[in-house]
């Protein structure tokens, strides 16, 4: 991005903070819904929920059988099974990783032997047909990870000596990125977020690459993962310090840990909405109990402690893992319940009583230079359209904007001070809400004087031939003629 940036205070506290003309909410109340096991299964792990509270994750099975994947929507379960690997009968374990609003499902199959030899990823779209993906020549080793709205699907790829980033171009992995990267999500305007030394965000189409500002105590080789953005542009993940993980945000060039985040001693799970809103779970020492947590407004907080003290399974579960949060607040997680010990558990976690909506405008700039491009982003939440104003009114900032977060590249070519505004409808009573950035244009400097003078147009050039002509006309030698 071109401009200059703002420091690196001022904007990461604006966004990960509660905005200046507001108090902080209230920290939400959940009300725990199981999402039950098939009959015969062992235990299911939830892994991902869109915006209609659909679910997926995957289904564990006793004695060997390979797992299955599933979706969940509107209370129930329907298991979406597996598929072999191309040509033979051994059929993988299969899990759903991420899912589109749309319902649309990607995730990856996995050889079950020890050590596995093959993986591969999978598509389950509306017409329930679960089909595969394919691997490129070379490489084993595919997952699928990551699915937005126009069913743009990213993974990674591997093989003995080598891991590459993945976008599936008809059906069938395509490196981008450098070499040994991941990637792990993508957002609705083809923003990817994927691991690496450091952890970069690639957009496509266009192919622009730009790395994550490491956290304190990062090297070169520091490993850090950017595991969810959303349609902002802010991502989460992790990086790993010596023997710690730390949980980290980024937004707009710069990174921060995520304040009151315990240091993980495994890779920690971390996930942002289009609001802004973060959940994840850390493992706080060895072999200990995972810890899920709330993350918003600068604050973090147990999600146990969140669950509503009337839900009557309050008492008997213990969350653990929290994987992903959707832009309603819902959030899908793991737990176990004291009723059937040594089971693992699926919830979704439902606020009782709905998020107000929101919507907040950022810019990635205060102040920047005539004619050269900026972004404002913004997120949202409980909207049904969105729409900008303000600017010069020939920018392109005009008009109907996405109502689920977004971002837009703004030039302005005369100086001034430009105001900026998004206003949009609440989903529930219809109410307008808005939001206003401002942003400062100066003029461009004039060109430096070189010193070297310049050419002389013709008009200046025959004056002075004429000069020179007078002075020898006029010279003593002459006039003693």
């Amino acid at each position: 991005m071109s401009g200059p940036k703002p420091a690196y205070g001022a904007l990461l506290a604006a966004l990960i903070a509660v905005s200046a003309h507001a108090q902080t909410p209230a920290l939400p109340g959940y009300g725990i819904t199981l999402i039950p096991a098939p009959s015969g299964s062992a235990g299911i792990t939830p892994t991902a929920i869109n915006t209609s509270g659909q679910v997926t994750g995957s289904i564990a099975f006793f004695a060997g059988q390979p797992a299955h994947a599933f979706i969940w929507s509107s209370g129930t379960l329907t298991d979406i099974g597996t598929l072999p690997y191309p040509g033979s009968a051994s059929y993988g374990s299969a899990t759903g990783q991420s899912i589109s609003d749309a319902g649309v499902i990607v995730g990856t199959i996995i050889d079950p032997g020890t050590p596995p030899m093959w993986s591969f990823g999978f598509l389950y779209n509306d017409n329930a047909v679960l089909a595969l993906l394919n691997n490129p020549t070379g490489f084993p080793f595919c997952t699928a990870t990551g699915v937005n709205s126009s069913t743009l699907i990213v993974g990674n790829c591997s093989n003995v000596t080598e891991s590459i980033a993945a976008i599936y171009v008809n059906g069938t992995a395509q490196q981008f990125g450098p070499a040994g990267a991941s990637a792990n999500a993508v957002n609705d305007l083809g923003q990817i977020a994927a691991s690496g030394t450091p952890a970069f965000i690639y957009s496509s189409p266009g192919g622009t690459l730009s790395n994550i500002p490491q956290l304190s105590g990062g090297s070169s080789s520091t490993q850090m993962s950017a595991t969810s953005i959303n349609n902002a542009g802010q991502a989460v993940g992790w990086q790993l310090n010596n023997t710690s993980y730390l949980s980290f945000f980024y937004s707009n060039g710069s990174s921060v840990a995520l304040s009151g985040v315990p240091a993980s001693t495994v890779a920690p799970g971390v996930a942002i909405n289009n609001a802004g809103q973060i959940v994840g779970y850390t493992v706080t020492k060895a072999a200990a109990t995972p810890v899920p947590f709330y993350f918003a407004h600068g604050l973090s907080t147990n999600l146990n402690t969140l669950v509503s003290v009337t839900d009557p399974n309050k008492r008997f579960v213990t969350l653990t893992n929290a994987w992903a949060i959707s832009d309603g607040g819902a959030i899908v997680a793991s737990g176990t319940d004291s009723r059937t010990p040594g089971v693992p558990q699926a919830y979704v976690l439902t606020p009782t009583t709905a998020f107000s909506s929101m919507v907040e405008l950022n810019t990635s700039v205060s102040s920047v230079v005539a004619g050269t491009a900026f972004t404002l982003f913004w997120t949202a939440q409980n909207l049904t359209a969105c729409s900008a104003s303000g600017g010069s009114g020939n920018d392109g900032w005009k008009g109907a904007v996405a109502f689920n977060g977004g971002q837009q590249q703004v030039t302005e070519t005369a100086a001034g001070t430009y105001d900026f505004t998004i206003s949009c409808s609440d989903s529930n009573s219809g109410a307008m809400e808005d939001s206003q950035v401002s942003v400062t244009v100066t003029a461009k400097p004039a060109p430096p004087h070189n010193g070297g003078g310049g050419t002389l147009d013709l008009g200046t050039l025959l004056g002075l031939l004429l000069l020179c002509a007078a002075r020898r006309w006029r010279s003593p030698a002459r006039r003693a003629r």
